[in-house]
């Protein structure tokens, strides 16, 4: 394999029309997205890799996909060639049992309720409405997903299919041999794990929730906090792909726009909110970072209290100057103003300076070792660092036993020893997958679709704003699109997306979609509800892919004038 490091944009199709539909068209189909990029790789004169320099050169290559233009039709073969991520078909009834009634269950009622909240602060507040918008959508793409899940799995009866198999696994051994006394045992040691499981998952999600992409502030300070023990570990050693020196980048930037991105006041509800719906929690589920939160609270209000006895003022107007907010009613409510009124992180107001100075704290920090970034003794930090070090305690302690006993161990054994699968669940190794083009027929609502879209129904679901705003270039193109040399002869338009059969899943995207001679004709982006559940149960005749016919891509070049990248890629635009 080659490593190009100097990869550069060519040519992409507008934001409109690049995520026509948005989350809305997500998972569905009919679908009109021109999910695609075209880039160039860059070497030296030399041919080798190397970062970009002005003197480096397109990469030449012995072979390469051929584009055509011949198109997709119905019944045709299509290949594809990816890096799939992970599937989960070769799991037993635990694995699904925990899913279906822990996991899913949870992950809906806490984005459920995410969703209303966000949804009430950002009709309250337009900044909020502004810089919370993508936190949203996300919240409702992650929701419509996990209701697929949790639709599909009843649906199509995966937990009745996976014990039906199981049962059919173990009547194959001959009765009392040492085949079924070994199944058996290794069933009895994964069904130990997974109770094991649900005996801390809820604190464990908490956490996950709280240092990921809950709370903006609480994971930019976390991430700080794991940077701070992770880059001492080799690149290789760090088992976390966020930090690996690849993806490093990604935290430090977003930190970077911290103030542009945010306001105090929603990161506080934000907090409270995740904080408080772990605050009722049994014993062993309950986060010991809330506590030490809370205690620090109660020792910093005890210290304002006595200041402003000292001072002879209000309590709580000495409280609002202090952290810039009211005093809360509850203690919960209190710490998290507190903290995050007093971390030095974060910028309190607009002024440049302010700005400025918490911007230049964040690219130190990021910068430091541990004991350097616990000396600062910044709230917010300390906060983060208990976090992180009740993550770590899980997921290095009675977690390994999921992540390393059972996935490493335990599953292979069940798959190689009872189960004998005729392939490898994925495990973003490179795999070859093989299907039919074909129509869709919705299992939700009985509808069928054709198994190609055309520009007739982008126009047609034009709204004039995004996710359905198309641009005034194409309108103008639309009406002689059928005499384009990328429009479909039996369609009479230029094609846009087609389904296939073809099994994929998350790390498929795209992965180049390939004809029955080996010529790209498409680029696989999506799926349709059915293939939601394709990671644990594959159905051919239900579930499709979702791909971007090439000639879409290539039309749309052809309207930017890009005729030299068209001759290019091998085909000539008019």
């Amino acid at each position: 394999q080659r490593r190009i490091q100097d990869v550069r944009l060519v040519y992409t199709p507008p934001k409109d029309l690049g995520k026509f539909g948005g989350d809305i068209d997500n998972w569905m189909y009919p679908r009109h997205t021109a999910d695609f990029t075209f880039l160039r790789a860059y070497v030296g004169r030399d041919g080798r890799e190397r970062p970009y320099h002005v003197d480096n050169v397109p990469l030449k290559t012995p072979t390469h996909l051929r584009v055509t233009t011949r198109g997709v039709k119905r019944g045709d073969l299509s290949l594809v060639i990816g890096f799939p991520g992970r599937t989960s078909r070769h799991v037993t009834t635990e694995a699904v049992s925990f899913l279906t009634e822990t996991q899913v269950p949870m992950a809906l009622q806490v984005l459920r309720e995410m969703i209303s909240r966000l949804n009430a602060w950002m009709r309250a507040d337009a900044d909020t409405r502004r810089k919370y918008a993508s936190l949203e959508a996300g919240a409702q793409n992650a929701y419509k997903y996990y209701q697929m899940i949790d639709r599909g799995m009843k649906q199509f009866h995966v937990l009745e299919t996976k014990s039906r198999e199981q049962k059919r696994l173990l009547a194959a051994f001959p009765p009392r041999s040492a085949g079924v006394r070994n199944a058996r045992r290794l069933l009895a040691e994964i069904a130990a794990r997974y109770r094991g499981l649900r005996g801390y998952y809820r604190r464990l999600n908490s956490l996950i929730w709280i240092s990921g992409w809950g709370s903006r502030s609480a994971a930019m300070a976390y991430d700080m906090v794991a940077w701070s023990i992770e880059k001492q570990k080799t690149n290789r050693m760090r088992k976390k792909q966020r930090y690996k020196d690849k993806n490093v980048h990604y935290f430090v930037r977003s930190a970077r726009r911290f103030e542009r991105e945010t306001n105090l006041g929603t990161e506080r509800a934000l907090l409270v909110f995740f904080l408080s719906r772990n605050a009722s929690a049994p014993k062993g589920q309950r986060l010991k970072a809330l506590d030490v939160l809370l205690r620090w609270g109660q020792r910093r209000l005890a210290a304002v209290k006595k200041e402003a006895r000292a001072k002879k003022i209000a309590f709580e107007a000495h409280f609002e100057a202090l952290f810039g907010v009211a005093p809360a009613k509850t203690a919960l409510e209190r710490a998290v103003a507190m903290m995050l009124g007093e971390t030095k992180l974060i910028a309190h107001g607009s002024d440049p300076a302010s700005i400025k100075a918490a911007v230049d704290l964040r690219e130190r920090v990021f910068k430091m070792r541990l004991p350097e970034l616990r000396k600062l003794n910044d709230p917010l930090l300390s906060f983060a660092a208990a976090l992180e070090g009740e993550r770590r305690a899980i997921e290095e302690g009675p977690h390994r036993q999921i992540t390393e006993h059972l996935a490493t161990l335990l599953h292979p054994k069940w798959v190689a020893e009872v189960k004998r699968a005729t392939y490898p669940d994925a495990n973003s190794t490179v795999r070859l997958s093989y299907g039919k083009v074909l129509d869709y027929t919705s299992t939700a609502t009985k509808r069928e679709h054709r198994y190609i879209t055309d520009l007739r129904g982008v126009l047609a679901k034009d709204k004039g704003r995004f996710p359905f705003n198309v641009p005034a270039f194409l309108k103008a193109a639309a009406p002689s699109a059928n005499k384009s040399p990328f429009a479909d002869k039996e369609i009479g338009d230029v094609p846009v997306n087609f389904t296939t059969t073809l099994d994929t899943t998350g790390g498929n995207s795209g992965s180049p979609v390939l004809d029955k001679n080996g010529d790209l004709v498409g680029l696989l982006f999506d799926g349709t509800p059915e293939a939601v559940i394709s990671d644990w149960l594959y159905i051919a005749k239900d579930q499709r892919s979702i791909c971007v016919d090439i000639r879409y891509a290539l039309y749309l070049a052809s309207l930017a004038k890009a005729d030299a990248l068209l001759r290019e890629i091998g085909v000539e635009g008019r």
